[in-house]
C-alpha cells in the first residue's frame, strides 16, 4: 500500500484580544521569566543580575511543571501573549488528519 502525504500550510491568524487573558497566570510569569532569562535580540542587554534572577525563576517553573506546560511557556515567551492563532484539527479522512498548532504540527 502506497501511502501519500499532503502537507497543507493554512494562516489561522484570527483577532483575538482575549486570547491572552486566558493563559493561566503561571504560564505569562513563566513566559516573562524566559523573555529575561534568555533574550531573543543579541542586542537586548539585560543586567546580569536580573537575568540570573530570572533563570532561576525558570528553572524553578520548569521542575514544576509537566513537560507539555514548560512547552507552552517557552512557546509564549517567544511569540507573546495576544498572538491571535487559533489551533485546529482537519480531518482529512478517516486516520489521517491535519493539527495546526504555534508548537507543531502533526
Amino acid at each position: 500500500m502506497r501511502r501519500q502525504h499532503l502537507l497543507v500550510v493554512l494562516a489561522c491568524v484570527v483577532p483575538h484580544a482575549a486570547a491572552a487573558q486566558t493563559i493561566p497566570a503561571h504560564l505569562r510569569q513563566c513566559a516573562l521569566s524566559a523573555r529575561l532569562a534568555l533574550p531573543i535580540e543579541p542586542a537586548k542587554e539585560v543586567p546580569p543580575q536580573l537575568r540570573d534572577e530570572a533563570q532561576k525563576r525558570v528553572h524553578a517553573f520548569q521542575a514544576s511543571m509537566s513537560e507539555a506546560e514548560f512547552d507552552e511557556c517557552m512557546t509564549l515567551s517567544y511569540v507573546g501573549f495576544e498572538h491571535g492563532f487559533e489551533p485546529v484539527t482537519y480531518v482529512l479522512e478517516p486516520g489521517y488528519w491535519v493539527e495546526l498548532s504555534l508548537r507543531r504540527f502533526v
